[in-house]
C-alpha cells in the first residue's frame, strides 16, 4: 500500500493564526488515526494564503503538486476550500452581475481541477463550497450560485475520485413566505463568523474541521491501508472529536 498524503488548499481560513486551525486539524487527524489504531496519513500538508483564489495560477500549482506526489509514488487526498475571495473581489468590482459571472467561472475551474485528479492514479479530492460572508449578505445569491454550480461540476463529472461538502447549505437557513411557504431568501448562521463578517470564529473553525474529518471517513477505503475497517459508531466518534476540538 502506498503512503498516503493529505493535502489542504485554502485561503486565510486555513491559516494557523485563525483559532489554531492547522493545529486543531492535525489533532483531529490524529484522533481519527487513534480511533482506527493505525496511521492513515504519512503527512498532512496545508497550503494556505490570505486572499487566495481559485485562479489559473492555483490550478497550475495544484497540477504540479499532484504530479510531483504521483511521481514520488504517493497516494493523495486533497481538500480544497476556495472561491469566497473570488466572489468578494468580483462583487466589489461589478456588484451582483459580476458575482454571478464569477460563480460560473468557479464551476469551470472546479472541472479543471477534477480532470487533473481523474487523470492521476490514487488521487481523491474533497471540494468544499465557498463560505458565505455575513459582510456580503446582500450578495448571498452569488455565494449560493457558486455553491450550486461547483456541486454540479462534481456531480456531473460522475467521478469516483471526488466528493463535495456543501457547507454553504448548512451555514444558511431559508426564510419562508408566510402565506405560500415558498423560500424567499436565505439567512447566514452568524454564530460561525468573527466580527469582521468574513473570517471564522472558534465555533466556525470547529464545525469546518468536523466537516473535513467526517468526510475523510467516506473516502473510498481503497485509498487507506488495506486492513482499515469503517465499522465506526459515528455518533460516538463525532462526540469524541468535538470534545477534543473543544479542549482549551
Amino acid at each position: 500500500m502506498k503512503d498516503l498524503k493529505l493535502v489542504l488548499h485554502g485561503s486565510s481560513h486555513f491559516l494557523e493564526h485563525h483559532h489554531q486551525f492547522q493545529t486543531r486539524l492535525r489533532h483531529a487527524v490524529r484522533e481519527l488515526e487513534s480511533t482506527h489504531r493505525q496511521q492513515l496519513f504519512s503527512a498532512v500538508h496545508i497550503h494556505a494564503r490570505g486572499g487566495a483564489e481559485m485562479s489559473q495560477g492555483f490550478i497550475h500549482n495544484f497540477r504540479d503538486t499532484v504530479k510531483e506526489f504521483n511521481r514520488r509514488g504517493f497516494a493523495q487526498i486533497h481538500v480544497i476550500l476556495l472561491g469566497d475571495n473570488d466572489l468578494r473581489r468580483a462583487i466589489r468590482s461589478g456588484g451582483q452581475e459580476k458575482g454571478h459571472w464569477k460563480a460560473l467561472q468557479l464551476k469551470s475551474s472546479t472541472k479543471k481541477v477534477l480532470r487533473i485528479v481523474d487523470d492521476t492514479k490514487d488521487c481523491f479530492i474533497i471540494v468544499i463550497s465557498p463560505l458565505p460572508s455575513p459582510k456580503f449578505r446582500r450578495y448571498l445569491s452569488c455565494f449560493h450560485s457558486a455553491s450550486r454550480l461547483m456541486k454540479e461540476a462534481v456531480t456531473e463529472s460522475m467521478s469516483p475520485n471526488a466528493t463535495f461538502i456543501n457547507t454553504f447549505r448548512r451555514w444558511t437557513t431559508p426564510i419562508y413566505h408566510r402565506r405560500t411557504g415558498d423560500v424567499t431568501a436565505l439567512k447566514i448562521v452568524n454564530e460561525f463568523f468573527s466580527n469582521d463578517g468574513v473570517h471564522l470564529n472558534r465555533d466556525g473553525v470547529e464545525d469546518l474541521i468536523m466537516d473535513i474529518a467526517t468526510t475523510l471517513l467516506r473516502v473510498p477505503s481503497c485509498y487507506y491501508p488495506s486492513d482499515l475497517r469503517f465499522h465506526l459508531n459515528m455518533r460516538f466518534y463525532n462526540d469524541d472529536l468535538r470534545s477534543l476540538l473543544n479542549t482549551r
